[in-house]
């Protein structure tokens, strides 16, 4: 794979963690007690209108990159959400770091340099 594609694979895959960021973050500010006065906050909350704008242009954006790589190569950087995600939660939302998740994470990694390595 070219380096151009596997950069442009990797900014598609942080742009679908940040989006993750964006709806905890949302999810955070909704409060209210009723299914309705949830569903309004939710439609209006800042954070997830802006998670959801990013993953319109990211799914735009891995079309495109579709037309540059095959699925079969392009598809396994998206695996490295299931790693960027979790250390952004620890770091951003103060959520648990634990020993297997950072077991899976390197298995994860290690799973996609060996297919990029193909």
């Amino acid at each position: 794979m070219k380096a151009s594609a596997a950069l442009m694979c990797l900014s598609v895959t942080l742009a679908l963690a940040a989006g993750q960021v964006l709806f905890k973050q949302g999810a955070l500010q909704i409060s209210g007690a009723g299914f309705w006065e949830r569903l309004i906050q939710a439609l209006t909350n800042a954070y997830l209108l802006a998670g959801l704008a990013l993953y319109a242009l990211t799914t735009m954006a891995w079309v495109w990159v579709l037309t540059q790589v095959p699925l079969s190569r392009a598809y396994p950087f998206t695996a490295l959400a299931f790693v960027i995600v979790p250390v952004a939660a620890h770091y951003l939302f103060g959520e648990a770091w634990h020993l297997q998740l950072l077991i899976g994470s390197l298995l994860i990694v290690a799973g996609i340099i060996v297919i990029g390595s193909a």
